[in-house]
C-alpha cells in the first residue's frame, strides 16, 4: 500500500479541536498515525482494531470523522478538506474489514518473542480429561471426527459413552442441528456426574425422534451413579425455542428421553445481545448527566444479561452439586452454550481459576467445542451481521465472579482486558476461523504466533496478588443479588483516563504490605533489645551496636533512594527529608526510621518527641523489671490528640495509632500499636504487648 499523508488534520479531545500548528495524518500500511509536531504527539490507531468508520457535515473547524474501534475507543479528527476525510473513510473501511482470513495481520511477519511457553502447546485434550480423572471404562475418545466428518465444526476429539457403537454416535450426530452431537465437556469426580453439551434436535413441529439419540442421552443418565434424573438445560428463552421448532428445529420430546428433565432458561439471541452492548456504549460517552447515564444502563439491559448467564451457570453448577449430570443446548451450541459450560467450570473447579486453567478453559469451550469467533468478532467482511459480544460477556461474566472471590483467582482484571484486546488485533492466530477445521486449513499454529505466547511473556503484569487458593472456597456460588452488578468500567471506559481510578489496587497493596513488614521489623528489633537486656547485656553496649548497624545502613540507604528516585526542582532538602522521616514515620529504606518508641507514654501524659533520638531516651531508662500485667481498670477512654499521632487509653490499656501522611493518598490509617496497662510508670519495652 502506497503512503498517503493528510496535512492540517487536527484531534478532537473532549469536545475540544486541537490548535496545533503543525498536525497531519499519515496513511501507512497497517495503521493510520496521526502527528501533532508541536506536542510531539502521535497516535497509531491500527485497521483491524476499527470497527466503524463515519464522517458528517461541515463544522465550524472543517470536516469531521468520527472513528470507532473494537477496544471501544472514540477518536475524533478534523480535515481541512472534504475530499481528504472521504478518501480516509474509504481507505479505512477497506482496510478495516480484509476479504479473507490471510490478509489480517497474524499472517504478516510480527518481531519474536521472549517467551518460554508456546502457546499452540498449553491445552491438550487427552491431557485435560486425564486431569478431571474422567473414567476412561466409562468414556472413550471417538475416532470418527479425526477428519471433520461426523462434524465440522467440533474439533477432531470427542468424548462419548464407552458402549456405543460408531452407528449410534453417526445417529445422534444426524438428528442434532450442524451435526453437533452431545460430547463430555467436564467431569467431576468430586460429585461423580459430568457436564455434557450439543446442539438442538431436529424435532420440528412433528416432534420428530431419534432412537440414536435417545440412547445416546440415555446413556450419559446410566454413568451418572446418583441415579438422579439427567437435567436438560436449554439456555434459551421458551418462546425462541418455539421458534425455531416451526423451522424444523426446536428441543426434545420428553417422551423420547423419561429419565432427563427439560428446562428453558432466559438467555436472549446474538442479536439482542449486540444491540444491548450498543446501546450500553452510548452511557459512556463523556459528558452525560449522572442521571442520564444510569438511565441509559439501564435501559441498555446489558447487566440483565449478563445476570441471567451467571444464573443459567449457576443452576447447571448446583445440579452438578447435587450428583446430577446436565445436558446443555441452545440452538447451535457455539455461543449461550460455550457461556454456561465455562462458567458452571470455573466455578466448579478451581484449575481454571488459575492463569493455566483459564486459558485450557477458552482451548476446550470456546475454541475446540467450534465458537464462530470469526463471525461473532467481525474479522473480515461479509460477517457483520454475525457479529456479537458472546465472548466479551464471558469476560465480564468471569469479571463479576472475581469481584464476588477476590482471592479465588490467579490472574487480575488485566489478564481478561488483555485477552479482549489481543483478540481484536488480528495479530494472533489463536481466534481466527470459526472452527478448529478452518484453523488448520489456515494453518494458523505454523504461520502465525498464538496469543497465549503473548501473554504469557508478560505474565507478571497479570497477577493477582491477593491470590489465596488455600483460603479462598474450592466451589464458587456466585450470588446473583442487583447490588453485585456494575458497569465495568475499565473495559469500556478504559481509554477514558478521566474514569479511571486515581490509584492502583495494586499499589495500595503493595503500600499495605510495606507497613506491615515495616512494623514487624521494629517488633523484632524491639524484641532483640529486650532479650539482650534480660541477658544482662549493658546498655551501652546497645547502644553501640545499634549505631554500627545505622552506620552501615544509612548510606546504603540513601544510595539506594538516589537510585530509585530522580532528583527535581520540587524535591525535599535532606534536611527536610530527615525531619519528615522523623516527625511522620513514612516508609523509608531504614525499617526502624520514626520508630514508634519516639512517643513516651506515662501515667498522665502522652508526648512525640521531635528532637531527641527514641533509641537513646529508651535505653536510658532502667532495666525493665518482669512481673504480672496489672488487670484492666475503668472502661473510660480518653482520647489525647498530638502532632502526627493520637492515644487512646481504653481502660487501662493504651492504644497509640499514628495517622501519618499517606504518600498513596489511600486515606488509611497506619496499623495501630497495641501497649500493655499503665497504671505504674515502666519503661516503653516493657508497656509493649509483644505477640
Amino acid at each position: 500500500m502506497e503512503t498517503v499523508t493528510h496535512r492540517g488534520v487536527r484531534i478532537v479531545r473532549n469536545g475540544v479541536v486541537s490548535q496545533a500548528r503543525d498536525s497531519f495524518v499519515k496513511m501507512m500500511a497497517s495503521v493510520m498515525l496521526y502527528h501533532e509536531r508541536d506536542s510531539a504527539t502521535e497516535l497509531w490507531i491500527e485497521y483491524m482494531t476499527i470497527n466503524s468508520v463515519f464522517g458528517s457535515s461541515k463544522s465550524d473547524e472543517g470536516w469531521p470523522l468520527t472513528i470507532f474501534c473494537k477496544d471501544f475507543r472514540r477518536i475524533e479528527f478534523v480535515f481541512p478538506e472534504e475530499e481528504a476525510c472521504n478518501a480516509t473513510i474509504d481507505l479505512l473501511k477497506h482496510h478495516g474489514l480484509p476479504d479473507t482470513v490471510l490478509q489480517l495481520d497474524a499472517f504478516s511477519p510480527q518481531a519474536a518473542l521472549q517467551s518460554s511457553v508456546d502457546g499452540w502447546t498449553i491445552y491438550s485434550v487427552e491431557r485435560e480429561f486425564v486431569r478431571m480423572k474422567t473414567p476412561m471404562e466409562s468414556w472413550k475418545l471417538t475416532q470418527l471426527n479425526f477428519d471433520y466428518k461426523l462434524c465440522s465444526s467440533y474439533g477432531k476429539k470427542l468424548f462419548v459413552p464407552a458402549v456405543l457403537p460408531d452407528d449410534f454416535i453417526q445417529g445422534s450426530a444426524d438428528f442434532r442441528s450442524k451435526n453437533r452431537l452431545p460430547a463430555l465437556s467436564y467431569w467431576s469426580k468430586e460429585f461423580q456426574s459430568c457436564i455434557c453439551r450439543c446442539a438442538q434436535p431436529m424435532s420440528g413441529v412433528q416432534s420428530k425422534r431419534s432412537e440414536h439419540d435417545e440412547k445416546l442421552v440415555d446413556e450419559i443418565f446410566r454413568l451418572t451413579p446418583s441415579g438422579k434424573k439427567l437435567i436438560i438445560v436449554d439456555t434459551r428463552p421458551y418462546m425462541n425455542a418455539m421458534a425455531n421448532k416451526a423451522a424444523g428445529k426446536g428441543f426434545e420430546n420428553a417422551e423420547g428421553y423419561p429419565n432427563a428433565d427439560l428446562q428453558f432458561h432466559g438467555i436472549q439471541n446474538i442479536h439482542v445481545m449486540r444491540d444491548s452492548l450498543e446501546s450500553l456504549l452510548e452511557a459512556c460517552k463523556p459528558g452525560l448527566s449522572v442521571s442520564k447515564h444510569l438511565k441509559l444502563v439501564a435501559s441498555s439491559g446489558w447487566l440483565g444479561h449478563v445476570q441471567t448467564v451467571l444464573q443459567t451457570a449457576n443452576t447447571i453448577f448446583n445440579y452438578v452439586c447435587e450428583g446430577r449430570s446436565v445436558l446443555v443446548h441452545c440452538s447451535d451450541g457455539w455461543d449461550r452454550t460455550a457461556q454456561t459450560c465455562a462458567l458452571a467450570g470455573m466455578m466448579l473447579d478451581p484449575y481454571y481459576r488459575t492463569i493455566e486453567g483459564y486459558i485450557v478453559l477458552i482451548e476446550k469451550e470456546w475454541l475446540s467445542f467450534g465458537h464462530k469467533f470469526l463471525d461473532r468478532l467481525g474479522f473480515i467482511s461479509g460477517s457483520e451481521k454475525e457479529t456479537s459480544p458472546v465472548f466479551l460477556q464471558f469476560l465480564e461474566c468471569t469479571w463479576n465472579l472475581m469481584r464476588q472471590y477476590p482471592r479465588a483467582f490467579e490472574f487480575n482484571e488485566s489478564f481478561l482486558i488483555a485477552i479482549h484486546d489481543c483478540i481484536h488485533s488480528c495479530k494472533f492466530g489463536t481466534f481466527l476461523g470459526n472452527s478448529p477445521a478452518a484453523r488448520d486449513e489456515a494453518q494458523v499454529a505454523s504461520k502465525t504466533v498464538s496469543v497465549w505466547t503473548f501473554l504469557y511473556a508478560r505474565l507478571d503484569e497479570y497477577r493477582n496478588e491477593h491470590f489465596a487458593p488455600t483460603i479462598a472456597p474450592m466451589l464458587l456460588q456466585v450470588d446473583l443479588r442487583p447490588q453485585h452488578f456494575k458497569l465495568w468500567r475499565n473495559m469500556y471506559c478504559q481509554w477514558d483516563l478521566s474514569m479511571q481510578p486515581m490509584q492502583s489496587i495494586s499499589a495500595a497493596s503493595h503500600h499495605t504490605a510495606l507497613r506491615l513488614e515495616h512494623e514487624r521489623l521494629r517488633l523484632l528489633r524491639a524484641k532483640d533489645i529486650l532479650a539482650r537486656l534480660k541477658d544482662g547485656e549493658s546498655i551501652d553496649a546497645i547502644k553501640a551496636s545499634l549505631a554500627v548497624a545505622d552506620d552501615v545502613e544509612q548510606p546504603a540507604a540513601e544510595e539506594r533512594q538516589r537510585e530509585e528516585e530522580p532528583d527535581s526542582e520540587g524535591s525535599p532538602t535532606q534536611e527536610e527529608s530527615d525531619q519528615t522521616t522523623q516527625v511522620v514515620g513514612g516508609v523509608s529504606d531504614d525499617p526502624f526510621a520514626g520508630d514508634i518508641a519516639s512517643i513516651s507514654l506515662s501515667t498522665d501524659q502522652a508526648t512525640e518527641s521531635d528532637t531527641e533520638d527514641p533509641l537513646a531516651t529508651m535505653l536510658a531508662q532502667p532495666a525493665p523489671e518482669p512481673g504480672p500485667k496489672v488487670p484492666p481498670q475503668s472502661q473510660d477512654t480518653q482520647e489525647m490528640q498530638g502532632g502526627t499521632g493520637s492515644t487512646t487509653t481504653q481502660g487501662s490499656r493504651v492504644v497509640v495509632s499514628t495517622t501519618e501522611i499517606d504518600p498513596l493518598g489511600i486515606g488509611s490509617q497506619y496499623p495501630a500499636f497495641d501497649y500493655a496497662p499503665v497504671s505504674q510508670p515502666k519503661t516503653i519495652l516493657q508497656q509493649w504487648v509483644i505477640s
